[in-house]
């Protein structure tokens, strides 16, 4: 077998325990439920090595998602990933409007891991799973002729358990939105900043967002910096908004006005 193999497999579910189930028949028998290992880190990198703190390779979809062999693609990441996996994403470019429908935690280098949008009006990462985690990100949004379409991270379905840590947004329509049929439950914002959009959060109309916590970080440079019509002129919302925390932040520099309720 090993003439016909050339370099390394990486293969899963692979073999978590050795032992022979049956020492008496020719062959290895595992015992029940050896073959059940599995990855609960997968890697991504882009065309280039430049920066690179998790990856020793360029990235291509086709690899197993190792932090040797990564994939090119957040979304390849997360067809494979499991609920409670860590999605590693190298310093790079990566166009990308991805729906993170898994309960997993998606980490970049620092603000080197750029996610821009495939498409002029997208929304870079659309939050649908409970407990996922977005941290160490950059998002950027497209401008044309000083105006964006695009949203940073969205919202729009019932979740919980969401943190966002030391995330840039910028350049969007909104930096983060919670948009009509948004339900969001516990929502920790930490050392983020959302600037440079038309809005920095924007809770919409029929929106529900509680237990939101925001500590360190800014809103800064858009044109409306925290705003809400969940719990203002909505009749039938009026706890649209509730529980909301803020410490030790940073609300400043909004070209018309920095809280809108």
């Amino acid at each position: 077998m090993s003439t016909k193999i050339a370099g390394n497999v990486t293969y899963q579910p692979f073999l978590i325990n050795g032992t022979d189930d049956a020492t008496g028949t020719p062959g290895f028998q595992p015992v029940a439920g050896a073959c059940s290992g599995a990855f609960t880190e997968y890697y991504v990198n882009d065309g280039s090595t430049t920066d690179d703190q998790y990856t020793g390779a360029i990235g291509d979809d086709t690899n197993p998602g190792t932090a040797a062999l990564p994939f090119a693609t957040i979304t390849k990441a997360l067809n494979v990933a499991q609920a409670g996996n860590t999605i590693w994403v190298d310093a790079g470019i990566y166009a990308s409007n991805v729906t993170v429908n898994k309960e997993v935690t998606i980490k970049g280098a620092g603000y080197t891991t750029k996610l821009t949008s495939v498409t002029t009006n997208g929304n870079i990462i659309t939050v649908a799973a409970n407990n996922v985690t977005i941290r160490d990100l950059h998002l950027e949004g497209t401008l044309i002729e000083n105006s964006s379409a695009t949203r940073g991270i969205y919202f729009n379905s019932a979740v919980s358990g969401i943190a966002v840590t030391n995330v840039k947004s910028s350049l969007h329509q909104y930096a983060m939105y919670a948009d009509n049929n948004a339900d969001v439950n516990g929502l920790t914002v930490t050392n983020s900043e959302f600037l440079a959009s038309g809005n920095g959060f924007q809770v919409e109309t029929s929106a529900k967002v509680a237990n939101l916590t925001i500590t360190g970080g800014s809103i800064s440079n858009n044109l409306y910096g925290f705003s809400s019509t969940a719990n203002g002129a909505a009749t039938n919302n009026q706890t649209g908004l509730t529980g909301v925390s803020v410490t030790r932040h940073n609300l400043h520099r909004q070209y018309f006005k920095g809280l809108i309720f």
